[in-house]
């Protein structure tokens, strides 16, 4: 049972769960794939350092993907 508790726990940061934050995050970046850190924290009422995680993890899980630099790039959605 205790090996079972540990794997679990391995497998959250395997897999992460995404949020209803992710979710609007995501919808945000399909209506504009040149929106900014700080315009997605305006949009959600979250903070920038929010935004920043939670982007890291939809790119870790391969949700989205930034193309170009930090500047001029944009996002690209891989989920359906």
């Amino acid at each position: 049972m205790l090996n079972d508790k540990i794997n679990d726990k391995k497998n959250d940061k395997i897999t992460p769960k995404t949020t209803t934050l992710d979710h609007r995050i995501v919808e945000a970046v399909k209506g504009n794939k040149y929106i900014t850190i700080p315009e997605l924290a305006a949009l959600t009422g979250k903070s920038e350092a929010t935004i920043h995680r939670h982007l890291d993890v939809l790119v870790k899980s391969g949700k989205i993907v930034r193309v170009g630099s930090r500047k001029t790039g944009f996002w690209d959605i891989h989920e359906t």
